[in-house]
Formats: C-alpha cells, sequence, structure tokens
C-alpha cells in the first residue's frame, strides 16, 4: 500500500510545496509569533470594540464602527462602505490583542481617509495580488501536467507580478500597524506589559503577510535552479481518473454552467439586499457557489489531462478556467498542515492559562445587534462599485474553456 504511494509522493508533493511555499512561510512566521508572544492577557477596563468607537470619536476618524455584519467571525475595514467591522469576540475581549487589532483596522480607514481614491485602489491591489498568485499556482501545475515548457516561463512572470503587489500589501499592512500603534502608545490604560502584548499583535499581523511575501520571493529567486527539478517532475494519477472521465465531465459542466448564470446576474442586476441577514445569506450562498465550481473545475482539468499535451489552445484555456479552482483546492490542501498547529497551539495557550495567567470576559460590553448592519454596507452590497462587478467576473474565467467545449461539440455532430 505505501510502495504504491511513493510515484505520487516523488511527484505531487514538491510540485505542492513549490506552489504553497507562500502559505507554508507563513505559518512558520505565525507560530513562531504566537509561542514568542505567550498567553493573552484580558485585563483591561473595557472592551475593544468600546475602545474603537472612543478612538473614533476622540480622534475625528472618519469611519463607522460596527459588527461585522455578515456574521463570519472575522475582523476587517471594509473600504467602500467606510465601516471598521469588529467581530463580537473581539468586540467583548478587554484585551491588549484586541485592542491591537481594532487599532490596526483604525489604522486602515485612516490612511484611506487621507486619500479616499484608495477605498477603491487597495481593494483593486489585494484581489489583483490574489489572482495574479492563483494564476501562477494554475499555470505551473496544468503545464507540468501538459509537459509545457511555455508554461515555465509564464509561471515565474506571474509569480514576479504577485510578488510585487504582495509587498504592496504588505506596506498597506505595516502602514495600518503603525498608526494603529500610534493610537494606543499614548493610552496610560496601558501598562508596560500591555504595549509589548501590542506590539507582538501588530507585528503578527505584519509578520504573516511578510512570510508570504518572502516564500514567493523565495521562490523566484531559486527559480532557475528549481526548473530542470520541476520539468523532471512525473505527475502520476490514480488510474480510476481515465474511466471517470465521462462522469467527471457530467458532473462538472452543469455546475458550471449554473454557476455562470448566477453569477452573471449577481453582476448585472445584483439582489436587494435590506438586512444584515439577507447580506450574509448571499455571502454564504457566493462562497458555496465558488467552492463546487472550483471542485468542479478541477475535476474537468483531470478529465482533460490526457489532450492537454496536444493541443496548445486548450491548454491555455485550462490554465486560465484553473484559476478560481486553486482556492478551494489550496484550502483542502492546507487542512493537514492547520489542524496540528491549531492543535498545538491550543493546548499551548490551555496551559499558559492555568499556570495563572489572568483571562477575563468583559461581559458588559455592549454589542450591537446582529442585524444592525449600518446602512452604507447593505447599499455598497446592493448597488456594488465597478471593481467589486469585475472581480466577481474573475471567478467566471472557466467560460472560453466552456465555449470552446461546445464548439467542439457542436462541430462533432
Amino acid at each position: 500500500m505505501v510502495e504504491s504511494l511513493v510515484p505520487y509522493i516523488q511527484g505531487w508533493v514538491p510540485l505542492f510545496m513549490v506552489v504553497g511555499a507562500p502559505f507554508l512561510a507563513s505559518v512558520v512566521v505565525a507560530v513562531a509569533q504566537q509561542l514568542w508572544a505567550g498567553p493573552e492577557r484580558e485585563d483591561l477596563p473595557i472592551g475593544a470594540g468600546t475602545w474603537a468607537v472612543n478612538a473614533v470619536r476622540d480622534h475625528h476618524i472618519d469611519v463607522d464602527v460596527g459588527l461585522q455584519p455578515d456574521h463570519a467571525g472575522g475582523d476587517g475595514y471594509w473600504p467602500g462602505a467606510r465601516l471598521v467591522a469588529l467581530s463580537a469576540s473581539t468586540w467583548r475581549r478587554a484585551s491588549p490583542t484586541a485592542w491591537a487589532i481594532a487599532a490596526h483596522e483604525l489604522g486602515h480607514a485612516i490612511t484611506t481617509a487621507r486619500r479616499r481614491s484608495l477605498d477603491t485602489w487597495l481593494p483593486v491591489l489585494r484581489i489583483a495580488a490574489e489572482w495574479a498568485g492563483q494564476g501562477f499556482a494554475a499555470v505551473l501545475v496544468v503545464g507540468l501536467m501538459a509537459s509545457s515548457e511555455l508554461a515555465l516561463w509564464v509561471a515565474p512572470a506571474l509569480l514576479a507580478v504577485a510578488s510585487l503587489l504582495h509587498t504592496l500589501v504588505w506596506a498597506d499592512e505595516l502602514h495600518a500597524s503603525w498608526l494603529g500603534w500610534k493610537l494606543l502608545r499614548e493610552d496610560t490604560r496601558l501598562d508596560d506589559g500591555h504595549r509589548a502584548e501590542v506590539r507582538g499583535a501588530l507585528a503578527l499581523s505584519g509578520g504573516v503577510y511578510g512570510g508570504q511575501v518572502l516564500g514567493r520571493l523565495g521562490v523566484l529567486v531559486a527559480w532557475p535552479w528549481l526548473v530542470p527539478h520541476l520539468a523532471a517532475l512525473e505527475l502520476p494519477l490514480p488510474w480510476w481518473i481515465g474511466g471517470m472521465g465521462s462522469w467527471l465531465f457530467a458532473m462538472a459542466i452543469p455546475l458550471l454552467v449554473l454557476r455562470a448564470a448566477w453569477g452573471l446576474s449577481q453582476t448585472v442586476s445584483p439582489d436587494p439586499i435590506r438586512s444584515a441577514f439577507r447580506l450574509a445569506t448571499l455571502q454564504d450562498v457566493e462562497a458555496r457557489w465558488n467552492f463546487l465550481a472550483g471542485m468542479s473545475m478541477a475535476m474537468l482539468v483531470l478529465a482533460l489531462y490526457p489532450r492537454l499535451a496536444h493541443e496548445g489552445g486548450l491548454l491555455a484555456l485550462t490554465a486560465l478556467a484553473a484559476v478560481p479552482a486553486v482556492g478551494p483546492v489550496a484550502g483542502l490542501g492546507r487542512l493537514p498542515v492547520l489542524l496540528p498547529v491549531l492543535v498545538a497551539l491550543g493546548w499551548a495557550q490551555r496551559r499558559g492559562a492555568s499556570d495563572g495567567v489572568t483571562q477575563r470576559w468583559s461581559q458588559g460590553e455592549p454589542v450591537p445587534s446582529l442585524d444592525a448592519a449600518p446602512e452604507a454596507v447593505l447599499q455598497f452590497f446592493a448597488d456594488p462599485p465597478l471593481w467589486m462587478r469585475a472581480s466577481r467576473l474573475l471567478y467566471l474565467s472557466f467560460l472560453p474553456l466552456l465555449a470552446w467545449m461546445a464548439v467542439e461539440v457542436v462541430v462533432s455532430l
């Protein structure tokens, strides 16, 4: 059994390590910083949400502060709606780390308040950086499956673009952390221990982005040495893939057609959004469609594998179509790495808590209603700006491939 897996390990694992180098580097940086920082203290007088509301008022920052309306539990800044959105957990936590998270997001708001065009250009920059990185992965994987020498030239060009764009994103994150630190460092409620924890939390944000950038640059610098090794890789597929080709087509194509129809309808005429619950529902539907379409596209690539080496046009269209599949496939591939890391960090935090470190919820802190999304957020998604509509079309990059296949079917009749 183990011997039968050796060809797959020798072929696919090195390729996945090259493609996943940014992720692996960011995990190493994040784990190192978490272990260095130690357990989180929760002994400040107010929660991070109340602190952020007060900071906006005291420093006259042009932004709203509220609860994350999509109930995803994350924290972030919505530039199009001028909203710093905190999760319910962060809002209540009376810890230096939670304050640092809120201050970092306020730093983003201060940045865009100084130059309002950044409300558009910074999201566009992040989208372009993400898709350039996914394009590198798609071109490299599909190109190596087809033994394409051209792919070994196109892939590093996309990687260079992704490295540059992610470096700019990293600079934006570092700048937001610096502005957040300026808001916090003069707060007399923070002692020296609190300030050290704040610095660690702000460094973690920059460190994760920095790890991704360094991972990409490392692959780019090592590319001349990697090329002969990558070209020599054999990427075997399970024997049953060939026999299931027609079934894979039958399962994948209807899902992709439905995804395209839904995406085009939402781009041209978005559904009305009148509540946070409706917004969360639509975002959940979109995430499910993206996952299903991505996995369907991955199956379609496997089904097309025998033809890729013989048809240049089909190879290019397949690489383009595979870009939206990178996210879902990478998400599944990260699980074996993240699960043991998260378990180990959780054990370390519990052990630290049992050693007498103060842990306290600020249970009395008011939290906005889950259904109280600001009107600006609802309007933003009900009538998305041009850059957001265009970004939705990127997920439909498989349409040219479907059109190619439809033409082939018509011609063969």
